[in-house]
């Protein structure tokens, strides 16, 4: 069976380390569905921005990339839908193929415990961490224990990452330079409309 990945994340910027992620999802998947999640109660830095904005620098980011679909519809309907519901909707849009979704190493540490963060703070946390199928990010800033990983998963290693979106927001704010951790479109973007300020 045919699959493909869902890749939720804040978009808040989006920058290199998730074209990262994203190039090696496609080098395991057909298709890769990038999710800007909507504004989270548990982040509250995704308020920082307009959602305009995100979805702005998301088609900054990644329109070009091949075989990837970008989903604006937590953005534009002002939400954030649950894993559990996005499963759903995936699975009634493509019936003959097998969804799967990425999640970063620390979001499953603490798993063969029942206390990652998917199954302690996700709706359905518990549920969805038997049912659903995880493409678990193993990279060396962040390396996952096996006996931590889901039931139903496939590892996806990758090489380095450089900076986190939160990295990037406090470098803006004390005018470091972003250049080497976002595209030069998206830097720019962040310039011209005085984000993280």
């Amino acid at each position: 069976m045919k699959q493909v990945v869902i890749f939720g994340f804040s978009a808040n910027p989006p920058a290199n380390h998730h074209l990262a992620i994203i190039q090696e999802l496609l080098k395991v998947f057909g298709k890769v569905i990038v999710i800007p999640r909507g504004t989270d109660q548990n982040k509250l830095s995704t308020a920082a921005t307009t959602h305009n904005q995100r979805k702005d620098m998301v088609n900054l980011m990644f329109s070009d990339l091949p075989n990837i679909e970008i989903d604006f519809s937590d953005l534009d309907g002002n939400i954030f839908t649950p894993t559990w519901m996005i499963d759903q909707k995936y699975k009634t849009k493509f019936p003959d193929l097998e969804i799967w979704h990425a999640a970063g190493g620390d979001l499953i540490k603490g798993g063969g415990e029942g206390h990652s963060e998917i199954q302690e703070r996700w709706q359905k946390g518990s549920e969805i961490w038997t049912n659903l199928n995880w493409a678990v990010i193993d990279n060396p800033d962040c390396p996952i224990d096996l006996k931590d990983l889901p039931p139903k998963n496939i590892i996806v290693k990758i090489g380095k990452l450089s900076g986190r979106s939160t990295t990037i927001r406090n470098k803006v704010a004390t005018s470091q330079t972003i250049s080497n951790l976002v595209s030069p479109e998206v830097e720019e973007y962040i310039t011209k409309n005085g984000l993280y300020r």
